[in-house]
């Protein structure tokens, strides 16, 4: 992958129209394309970037199109997942800048091809940190478990991450895995993209992994938590694309 194709001029444009939708506070959570309509209104990240998109190559992309949005900005399709899913859920004093703080990080040629692997171990890390203190009968069994897929992931070894997810899903199906324990296995099994249905693709992963990481988080406390959770999320997320290495 190289990043906005590797062509300067082209970060350009869509960061001065990203900017420009801020600017107009066309920034919306829970919709693609506001109303709906033919006229732009405003929309989620997704569609804020899908719009300018279209004002750039003077195109008629679909506003909920990850897939397209990937394909133009040349990133991966569970990094536009995630984008999503993290501006839906961050409170809204953050929404507003995030999709500029997103793009804006990522450089002209980089290689973000990585950066879901490396958020779903700091996501699984996370998780483990949850699981301190507690005193959950399977806690031990659950925590080698989750540390077997964080393992798996830091090497990058596909076979060990299979094996690891069988162990992980074990827990998915034991009624008494129950609590922050089962948010926490929840996280692992749909980091490894194996958990259910909707995670049955890897372009799903790492947001849905988010989810339940965030869920870990707010167990039991009020939403706010989830929310404080997100902005923790959004900054590591962040920070790894500013990491990328550019391609020659």
């Amino acid at each position: 992958m190289t990043a906005y194709n590797n062509n300067p001029a082209f970060r350009e444009q869509v960061l001065k129209e990203i900017k420009r939708h801020e600017e107009l506070d066309m920034f919306i959570s829970g919709q693609y394309n506001e109303g709906g309509g033919a006229a732009f209104k405003g929309g989620c990240a997704i569609g804020c970037t899908v719009h300018s998109l279209n004002l750039i190559n003077n195109s008629s992309i679909a506003y909920n199109s990850h897939n397209d949005v990937a394909r133009l900005l040349d990133v991966s399709i569970d990094l536009c997942l995630l984008v999503d899913s993290v501006f839906e859920n961050l409170p809204p004093r953050l929404r507003r800048t995030f999709t500029f703080r997103v793009w804006n990080s990522i450089q002209v040629g980089a290689d973000t091809g990585d950066v879901c692997r490396k958020m779903k171990i700091w996501i699984l890390e996370r998780v483990i940190k949850f699981l301190e203190n507690n005193t959950h009968r399977k806690i031990d069994d659950v925590r080698n478990a989750i540390t077997g897929v964080i393992i798996a992931f830091k090497n990058n070894d596909n076979d060990a991450l299979c094996a690891a997810a069988d162990c992980v899903n074990k827990y998915l199906d034991d009624v008494d895995v129950t609590g922050i324990t089962r948010a926490a296995t929840t996280a692992a099994a749909y980091a490894t993209a194996t958990a259910y249905a909707a995670a049955a693709t890897a372009a799903y992963a790492t947001a849905a992994a988010a989810d339940a990481c965030a869920a870990c988080t707010a167990y039991p406390a009020a939403a706010y938590a989830t929310a404080y959770s997100y902005e923790k999320l959004s900054e590591q997320l962040i920070t790894l694309l500013q990491e990328c290495e550019v391609q020659p």
